[in-house]
């Protein structure tokens, strides 16, 4: 709440020294905020003290002060900045292409820390084995980082002309804020489309929503104490839609739901969760390999068939990603074992009598 009010109070000084004063303040704070973690490890997907990406340094710091960012590199592909360097002011992102200059996309980021005296530093968390961790690098000096530079992002501009947005929406009464209320939610979404799953709020109709308005985005959260990631959703307008899928502490799915608009489609994780009949699946071939789908997603878990008229199971098959994975069984009408043939990856590879 008091980051809120904060934030409310820059909004209603935008015009004039006073808003100046504010702003020049919180990039002050901000660097002065990530200086506190210099030194800090690289950590792959760490957002935490105990270590850092780049993506999640610059994420970790900004939302310190209740400002989101992406969390991944990918998420700043299509933001808008400028290339300008002598443009770049203190807590403005700044970004590059990852260690292969040639590919021109966001694959590294991190926070402008000084631009002064025609030398611009930037602090961001480097897997460099010469500066490992949270460091403080001099743009100027440095040719590598010049070649791989994209633009400039003054992510506090952005988040400031929203809060005035939302401000202004409010205040034109309800009817106004239901004519703007999906440009509102377009643009809250574009300056930070993931977030933690525990800042979510779940209403009585399974809507997951932000500081109360329907969440676009990927949503992760973490195995208590740390950063292994244990469950990740997709979500569109509020609702569950595309992959669920939960892992275990070495980051390997155990798990996997697909859904579509809230609803579940039927497939489940590598231990066969889910269970269909196999005249529900739909077969299609793919370089020669046939890969079965339920509701028109590559099958993960079990199907079975029946003897006519009977709750007697006659075959069930495995399946994982579409493929036929572990075994398939054909039994007798008594239930007794006829045939165990095993699968890996779509190929037999035995057979037991």
């Amino acid at each position: 709440m008091k980051r809120t009010l904060v934030a409310i109070s820059l909004v209603f000084s935008l015009t004039g020294r006073s808003h100046e004063l504010e702003q020049t303040a919180l990039k002050d704070s901000i660097v002065s905020f990530a200086e506190h973690y210099l030194g800090t490890p690289y950590l792959y997907a760490g957002a935490s003290e105990k270590g850092f990406d780049c993506t999640g340094f610059v994420y970790f710091v900004f939302n310190h002060f209740g400002i989101k960012t992406s969390r991944s590199s990918s998420g700043f592909e299509n933001s808008e900045g400028f290339t300008e360097t002598e443009k770049a002011q203190i807590g403005d992102i700044i970004l590059f292409t990852g260690t292969n200059s040639e590919i021109r996309k966001v694959g590294h980021a991190g926070i402008v820390y000084k631009n002064s005296d025609g030398k611009l530093y930037f602090i961001h968390s480097s897997s460099s084995k010469n500066h490992f961790g949270v460091t403080i690098t001099c743009f100027t000096d440095s040719p590598g980082y010049q070649k791989r530079y994209l633009r400039v992002i003054n992510i506090l501009m952005k988040y400031l002309v929203l809060i005035f947005c939302l401000t202004f929406l409010v205040s034109c009464g309800d009817d106004q804020n239901q004519s703007n209320s999906s440009d509102n939610s377009n643009s809250e979404i574009s300056l930070g489309d993931t977030c933690d799953c525990n800042e979510l709020v779940i209403d009585s109709l399974g809507n997951h929503l932000l500081n109360d308005k329907a969440f676009t985005g990927i949503c992760m959260s973490n195995y208590q104490g740390t950063d292994s990631k244990y469950l990740e959703k997709n979500l569109l307008n509020g609702r569950l839609h595309g992959k669920v899928e939960y892992y275990d502490r070495e980051g390997q799915i155990i798990l996997q739901e697909f859904y579509e608009d809230g609803n579940q489609k039927r497939t489940g994780g590598s231990d066969g969760a889910t269970t269909c009949d196999c005249s529900e699946l739909e077969t299609q071939e793919v370089q020669g390999v046939s890969v079965y789908k339920l509701d028109n997603v590559p099958f993960t878990g079990k199907c079975e068939k029946f003897y006519d008229g009977q709750k007697q199971v006659y075959m069930e098959s495995n399946y994982k990603k579409g493929l036929l994975h572990g075994y398939t069984v054909y039994y007798n009408r008594d239930g007794s074992t006829i045939l165990m043939e095993k699968y890996e990856n779509g190929e037999a590879v035995s057979a037991i009598h």
